[in-house]
Formats: C-alpha cells, structure tokens, sequence
C-alpha cells in the first residue's frame, strides 16, 4: 500500500512539474512575441538614423523651424543643383525646337502640296465622277488665255493625258504642260492617245467622255 502511494505521489509530482514548465513556456513564447515587434521597430529607427547622418544635408540639428517657410530646398532629396535646373530648361529648349522643325516641315509639305494642286486645272478628275456642277464651276474659273485657244474643259481633258505623259502634237499645248513640274516628273512619254486612253482608269476615262460631249455644247 505504501509503494502504490508513494507511486501515485510521482505522478502527481511529475504533473505539476509538466504544468508549471508548460505554463512558464508559455509566458516565455507571449514575452518573445510581444517583444519582436519593438525590436524590429527599433532596428528600424537605427536604419533611418543611419541612412541621415550618412546624407549630404548639413543642417544644424538644433535649428528652429518657422512656420510657412518652404526648406525643402534644404533637404538632399527635393533638391535640385543649378546643373540639374540648366540641364532641364536644355532639355525643354531642344524639344521646343524640335516641335518648331516638325511644325516647319508640316508646314513645308501643307504649301508643297498645295502649290502641286494649284498646278491642275482639275486636281480630282482622276479621283472621281465629274458632275454637271464641276462644269459650271471650270467654266467660271478664273484662268490666264489657254494655248492654242483651247477651252478649259479642252484643257481638263489634255490634262488627264498629260497625267499619262501624252505627247501633244501642238507645240504650244506641249510647251504649257512642259512648264508644269507634275508633267516633268513623269519619265515616260507616249505619242498615241489611244494608247494613253487604254491606260486611264475608268473614273478617267468616264471623265474624258463626259467633257467631251459638253464641250460640243
């Protein structure tokens, strides 16, 4: 009897023992938890102080501060040295003068287009059906005296020719489309208008029939 108690005591002995590490365990465990977050907070606080001292900025730390001044200039990384300032306004200058060459050049290529159209009696007989309305319209445009006293629908249609490099058996015709820069660009030339007719697209070639037949008016 006295073997089976005393057994019975070590066990409840060694219970209380299990508990009592267990619970100061567990307040070990709490206190590291609650402890790493300053410890981190900490060392974190040692790191920016660390990354200041190791700036440029040389400030007194003792400074007093008045409200409504702006120091950021005073502070390394809002500021700006006078290289960096010439630096940007060099960089704002070159893209305003690229923006005014690509502005000329656009401009450039406005008035060359516009000069290459004012060389054509009819800019867009070749881009679409003309109209009753385009031979009212030729007819009250103002032109210098065509060669050969042609009318100007005559001349619309030599100028769809032209377009094809047609040699005009008329000097004087010859000479007015010799004259015109669209004319000289064209390095071919060909004498038979059946030939050059054959080549027009039909939009042209509608066109050429439809002057004709109001130049007989």
């Amino acid at each position: 009897m006295m073997a089976r108690g005393k057994q019975r005591r070590n066990i409840v002995f060694v219970i209380l023992l299990g508990i009592v590490l267990l619970f100061f365990l567990t307040i070990f465990v709490w206190l590291q938890l609650k402890l790493q977050p300053e410890k981190l907070l900490k060392e974190k606080k040692i790191v920016m102080k660390n990354s200041m001292e190791d700036s440029t900025y040389t400030g007194d730390e003792n400074e007093i501060y008045e409200e409504g001044t702006d120091y950021s200039a005073n502070i390394p990384a809002f500021h700006l040295s006078k290289r960096t300032q010439a630096e940007d306004v060099s960089d704002r200058l070159e893209r305003d003068k690229d923006f005014q060459e690509d502005s000329d050049t656009q401009e450039w290529e406005r008035d060359a287009a516009n000069e290459w159209e004012s060389e054509y009696l009819c800019s867009y007989s070749s881009d679409r059906l003309l109209d009753e309305s385009d031979i009212e319209y030729l007819k009250q445009k103002k032109t210098d005296p065509f060669p050969a006293n042609e009318t100007i629908l005559q001349m619309v249609v030599n100028e769809i020719y032209a377009k094809y490099g047609y040699t005009f058996r008329n000097e004087e015709i010859q000479q007015y489309f010799e004259n015109k820069q669209w004319y000289q660009d064209i390095t071919i030339r060909i004498k038979e208008m059946d030939q050059v007719f054959d080549r027009m697209t039909k939009t042209e070639q509608e066109n050429v029939k439809f002057l004709s037949a109001h130049m007989e008016e």
